[in-house]
């Protein structure tokens, strides 16, 4: 599980990194769309009896959004089907992505 946390313009430019927490605005699930707050996501980490370290908050390269979003949609699509061709294609796109395919077998797509 992930979100996306927007901060407040008042950190735009500033050479913070990775952005103080008290800075973030909300969270969004990229998957479901919904927002949640700060207390929700405090309260999640709570019932799960999960330390909020602070790498849970850290931000993520383009590469690690676009492998996760590629993960869950793939995994939506096998759950309707365990025999999906959109599910392997997602899966073999995060394989390429992530390096896991050698460049000589990159010619599928």
């Amino acid at each position: 599980v992930y979100m996306m946390a927007f901060y407040s313009s008042s950190m735009m430019g500033q050479e913070a990194y990775p952005p103080e927490r008290a800075s973030i605005q909300f969270f969004v699930d990229p998957v479901t769309g919904k927002a949640f707050t700060q207390q929700d996501v405090e309260m999640f980490f709570k019932r799960l009896k999960i330390d909020p370290a602070a790498k849970f908050f850290r931000p993520l390269s383009h590469q690690e959004i676009i492998s996760k979003l590629l993960q869950e949609a793939a995994i939506c699509f096998r759950e309707i089907n365990s025999d999906c061709p959109k599910a392997k294609e997602l899966f073999y796109l995060y394989d390429v992505l992530m390096g896991n395919i050698p460049a000589e077998k990159k010619d599928r797509i």
